[in-house]
């Protein structure tokens, strides 16, 4: 048996190069690299005969000043060439993933074969449409975002390829028929995509947080802090002006980029408790979450796209061993409910007293609590073992031996 993996990755020192000559709107998610990554490492894990191929995640030009990627290994990495080009990038992907995978079905010949997308994109399906009827091969996909709302969160409407995206969104909807088995990361999702098995794992925590048993930071007990994309319909904006009303020398820590930027500068220069750190690594953000008192999640719920949203951030946070405080999202499971902080509302005046509450907590309560969610996070929702619940599936629909 064997299995190609596709998703997206780049390393530290790549991300930071692409991320100097790009601009705000172009920086790279860490969110979608640590998911594709994780899910690359757990397969291998699983998996003895396992291929991983990655897309660079590089915006593209003149949003980039990069014009071509043409690496297609780096260490015992392989990656997608192509130019930076709108058109002319989606079809170098589409080609080159195409080649890849008809030498992965020469070299594995006879034996039973699955193909696993990180996400759905457009270019990865349409470079397995020959292949969608070979016997003994699979195509399998993880679905983080679903296709109408992958375009939804920004507020920028003056991007040419906002033109472009129904018309992506309906080639994609024609195709994606292709997959014989989905992954959602909530029960939602399966009400909007073909009626195909399927499999929950909501998110992963990295396996190798087992072997670090000491978390070796001093806490912050005046900060509350935010990671990830920085979009008004995220909740970011309303988590802000709440925290400006709250009294005392608390400060909010502010990591990310997006729509907010211009909005969270201003801000700062006004209530200069408020620090913006922008988009740094994941290594510098984890350190941060280790020492704040209390991480924050403030998704609204009043959007539909939320019942389809379980932000990567909460298992990140939860793994920090830092108390989390969320919105009571529906892809939020019951098996969360002891172990995560909630606003009882989404709106303005909730926000301000129940961050005042949590901060209020005893450090002995909050770090007994964030400790605990630590725990559960690192042993029932690491990669090694979410990924085991998918390979044990698709061994018992006989497409793995």
């Amino acid at each position: 048996m064997s299995t190609l993996f596709i998703g997206t990755y780049a390393d530290r020192k790549l991300i930071e190069k692409i991320n100097k000559v790009s601009s705000n709107s172009a920086q790279i998610s860490i969110a979608a690299i640590k998911y594709s990554k994780l899910i690359s490492e757990g397969l291998d894990y699983n998996i003895s005969n396992n291929t991983s191929l990655f897309l660079v995640p590089i915006g593209m030009y003149p949003s980039s000043s990069i014009l071509f990627f043409n690496k297609k290994n780096v260490g015992s990495n392989n990656f997608i060439p192509f130019i930076n080009v709108l058109f002319l990038k989606q079809i170098c992907i589409a080609i080159y993933t195409l080649y890849f995978i008809f030498l992965w079905q020469i070299n594995n010949k006879g034996k039973k074969k699955v193909i696993i997308f990180g996400f759905l994109y457009l270019p990865f399906l349409l470079s397995c449409i020959p292949f969608r009827n070979l016997k003994n091969t699979k195509i399998v996909s993880f679905v983080p975002d679903l296709p109408k709302f992958e375009f939804t969160y920004s507020t920028n409407k003056f991007s040419f390829k906002k033109y472009l995206i129904p018309t992506y969104i309906s080639l994609t909807n024609s195709i994606i028929n292709i997959n014989d088995y989905f992954v959602f990361i909530t029960k939602f999702m399966k009400d909007h995509l073909p009626q195909k098995p399927h499999l929950i794992i909501e998110g992963f925590v990295d396996s190798n947080l087992i072997n670090i048993t000491e978390l070796n930071c001093v806490k912050n007990k005046k900060s509350i802090m935010y990671a990830g994309a920085l979009f008004e319909k995220f909740g970011v904006k309303m988590l802000i002006d709440a925290f400006i009303e709250i009294d005392g020398d608390y400060e909010l820590w502010l990591f990310g980029y997006g729509d907010l930027d211009y909005y969270i500068v201003e801000k700062s220069k006004l209530d200069k408790r408020i620090k913006y750190f922008g988009n740094v690594n994941n290594e510098t953000v984890f350190e941060f979450e280790k020492k704040a008192r209390i991480l924050l999640n403030p998704r609204p719920v009043k959007h539909e796209f939320t019942k389809y949203s379980f932000p990567s951030k909460i298992l990140e946070y939860m793994s920090s061993g830092t108390p989390v405080l969320t919105t009571k999202l529906p892809g939020i499971t019951e098996d969360y409910n002891d172990k995560l902080f909630f606003f009882n509302n989404d709106n303005f005046l909730d926000f301000k007293n129940t961050i005042i509450k949590y901060l209020n907590y005893s450090d002995t309560k909050l770090s007994a609590f964030g400790l605990s969610a630590r725990n559960f996070v690192i042993k029932e929702k690491n990669n090694k073992k979410q990924i085991s619940k998918l390979v044990k599936e698709l061994r018992n629909l006989n497409y793995l031996n």
